[in-house]
């Protein structure tokens, strides 16, 4: 070959190999980008789920606190209602005192008291255990 066909080689061949190469740098490029942009999507969505979860622990700091500070009135009205004027035996319970007790029952439930609910009926059957 002469130097001119090998020259005339050379100015195809470089052009086109530094074009493929640019190629593959800009996809590459392409594809971090993508990858940042969903990061960055990942990122806003953890962000907004914290703000949220803050707010929930804060609920619940709340609630607990004023369970905290109802449960020595729920425990002081039993005591008063039951051990201090207590019903004789013959006796059907009044309207009050009903509501009290499901007042009860409903507090019990909703502090999940060994993890079982309790009914306002009475005691469960539990297969004779």
């Amino acid at each position: 070959m002469t130097r001119r066909a090998i020259a005339a080689v050379l100015l195809v061949v470089v052009p086109f190999a530094g074009g493929w190469k640019v190629r593959g740098l800009l996809a590459e490029r392409d594809a971090i980008l993508v990858q940042a942009a969903a990061s960055g999507a990942e990122l806003v969505a953890m962000r907004a789920e914290a703000q949220v979860m803050a707010g929930l622990a804060s609920d619940l700091e709340q609630r607990v606190a004023v369970l905290r500070d109802q449960k020595p009135k729920i425990v002081e009205r039993f005591y008063r209602e039951t051990v201090k004027t207590p019903l004789p035996a013959d006796c059907v319970l009044d309207a009050g005192r009903v509501r009290i007790v499901n007042e009860a029952v409903n507090a019990a439930n909703a502090a999940g008291v060994d993890g079982r609910a309790v009914s306002a009926s009475g005691p469960a059957d539990d297969g004779g255990r």
